[in-house]
């Protein structure tokens, strides 16, 4: 499959999932040496082991931030790299002492280690990575960091429960996979410093407020650090529940306990890749409400069936949610931030990622201990978390959740195939003007352009299908009608002026209805008055090989009848270069008329 991110992008894809793999393999091993060997209680030492291990984080990621916008994020990936493998050699002793607490010192330790290689591993990538690519990036890196997350928390389990390996033969091989990761990381592109003059504070709380409070004003760059933040918390109740559940309602032991990742691990693969190709070319937020009610309905399953084909599907069902939530809200983050910030803001999405990870350690310790839940009641207070996320998503995206669902839909129906795709403006105003061969016109664009999309439409059509009006309403489109009075019109297109103005992306058919021939019919000069004195973009637009489809009028009224042609139909969707906003309707014609001859398509034929 093409791919637009470099090839050296693997080595840091690499370096991450090792470093991964090597918090998770490392935290499993202490929670089944305190556990198995030592005899403390599995509640309590999943506990500890989880808020020592996010401790750091919360301590240490806003002076982590701080360095990256200072200095190489490539020199300090080498240098915490070299740390991990000294801290993996300092394990040895702390084991052989056969005490609790060296175990758990490493433990921090290494937690401290990741704490400076978070900010960098993401920060990074619009270092290295096409703008474009972004997207693509953050779902391989997201699928393979959750599979050195699950082989981390799963290999202990394997190694020591099946294969009888002992604990310091697992840390041997920690050590030479720790090594690789070293190698690995000096494939990374070097990068600049940024030299922002910044200087490190242990102000935890107060920096983290004041960095969420500069980002306030930025409203979806706020909420991405807010739903990370949510996100990290869930998923750690989520990884301490399935451990309490599968020893006490699957009957596994502590070594064991691990296994079912495997089909969470599944899940999250395939929604980081999921959310990536979506968002190949832009940022799809619409993933985010999507994947937090797969995340819901995965959760809920888990205490409801006795099944364990049903358990592990629930499983493969909520990582796929997750994964479709995680990619979106890192990309943001990335790109949403301005450069020489970007390791600041990071920083302090990841203190505030952690500070709800211990939360949820000590909602667990609540719950299990002194409230005394049941390990399927733990599951369902995990699931509840899960559907006030979904319904927090969903307030706050219900346009793109909406417009990613029938995007996908329509994407089922249709072949689309887009060329100019970056010609789309990623922010502020622009009209789309775009020929208008079939009802389905409108969907297939918005499949391909991840920006909702307004559309100015016939007040006719608004009245004539009614079915559709709680869509147009939802998408807030503008009525337009060559019969309307002049009072009419003029509000009509002031609406129109007012989207563009207010940074929308707004979407007309010069042509003013389905073309009856195939061909492109005469632009109308209405479109010119809307972008009058807005300096914003004409973005010319052709849509192919529609003509014939049961939604021309090929064969006669449009509308619902059996398909001459097998689906998915193949489509075109070609993207002109932006014209000036005085540009004329003749010039927007002829634009859009040349787009369609590239391929001998303006003029389409039964």
């Amino acid at each position: 499959m093409k791919t637009s991110v470099p090839s050296n992008f693997i080595w840091l894809n690499l370096t991450q999932a090792i470093g991964s793999f090597m918090d998770n393999l490392f935290k499993m091993l202490t929670v089944f040496y305190l556990a198995d060997a030592l005899g403390l209680p599995l509640e309590r030492t999943l506990a500890i082991s989880t808020v020592l291990l996010v401790v750091p984080f919360i301590i240490l990621s806003n002076l982590a931030g701080a360095l990256a916008d200072r200095y190489s994020k490539t020199k300090l990936i080498h240098i915490v790299k070299w740390a991990e493998l000294a801290l993996i050699a300092l394990s040895f002793p702390a084991y052989f002492s056969g005490r609790a607490w060296p175990m758990l010192t490493v433990l921090t330790l290494l937690a401290c280690q990741s704490a400076f290689f978070g900010p960098l591993k993401r920060g990074i990538i619009p270092e290295i990575v096409p703008a474009e690519a972004v997207a693509e990036a953050n779902g391989l890196l997201s699928a393979t960091s959750y599979i050195g997350i699950i082989v981390g928390m799963v290999l202990p389990s394997i190694l020591c429960a099946r294969l009888g390996v002992p604990y310091w033969g697992v840390l041997a091989l920690a050590s030479a996979v720790s090594a690789i990761g070293i190698a690995a990381s000096y494939g990374i592109p070097a990068t600049a410093p940024q030299c922002r003059p910044v200087r490190p504070s242990w102000r935890i709380v107060t920096d983290t407020v004041s960095v969420f409070r500069a980002v306030r004003s930025r409203r979806m760059l706020f909420q991405a650090a807010l739903g990370a933040a949510a996100f990290s918390g869930l998923a750690a109740l989520f990884q301490q529940a399935l451990v309490i559940f599968a020893r006490n309602e699957l009957g596994m032991t502590v070594k064991e306990a691990g296994f079912p990742f495997f089909f969470v691990a599944a899940g999250i693969i395939a929604g980081s890749w999921l959310a990536g190709r979506y968002g190949r070319n832009t940022l799809d937020a619409g993933c985010v409400p999507v994947g937090a009610m797969a995340m819901t309905l995965g959760l809920a399953a888990i205490p409801l069936t006795s099944s364990r084909i049903v358990f592990d599907a629930a499983l493969v069902v909520a990582g796929i949610g997750g994964g479709l939530c995680l990619v979106p809200l890192n990309t943001y983050l990335q790109t949403g931030s301005d450069a020489d910030r970007r390791g600041e803001i990071l920083g302090a999405s990841e203190t505030a990622s952690f500070f709800a990870i211990v939360l949820s350690s000590g909602l667990v310790a609540l719950l299990c201990g002194p409230l005394g839940i049941s390990a399927c009641g733990l599951a369902a207070a995990t699931a509840l978390l899960a559907a006030l996320s979904f319904v927090w998503a969903l307030l706050v995206l219900p346009v793109d959740a909406f417009r990613f669902v029938l995007s996908r839909l329509t994407r089922l129906c249709y072949d689309v195939r887009v060329e100019g795709l970056e010609n789309i403006p990623g922010q502020g105003g622009a009209l789309l003007a775009m020929n208008h061969t079939a009802i389905v016109d409108a969907p297939i664009v918005q499949s391909v352009v991840a920006r909702s999309m307004r559309f100015v439409m016939s007040r006719e059509v608004f009245a004539t299908w009614t079915w559709c009006q709680p869509f147009f309403r939802f998408y807030r489109a503008i009525q337009i009608h060559t019969t309307d009075n002049a009072k009419a019109l003029i509000r009509s297109i002031n609406a129109a002026r007012d989207a563009i103005r207010g940074g929308e992306l707004l979407a007309i058919y010069p042509e003013g209805e389905l073309t009856p021939t195939g061909r492109i019919e005469e632009f109308r000069r209405g479109f010119e008055k809307m972008v009058k004195g807005t300096d914003a973009p004409i973005v010319p637009i052709y849509i192919g090989n529609l003509w014939g489809s049961i939604f021309s009028h090929a064969k006669g009224k449009p509308g619902l009848h059996f398909p001459r042609h097998l689906l998915p139909r193949r489509v075109t969707v070609r993207i002109g270069r932006p014209l000036p906003a005085t540009a004329t309707a003749e010039d927007v014609r002829e634009v859009v008329c040349a787009l369609g001859a590239e391929r001998g398509e303006t003029t389409e034929k039964n």
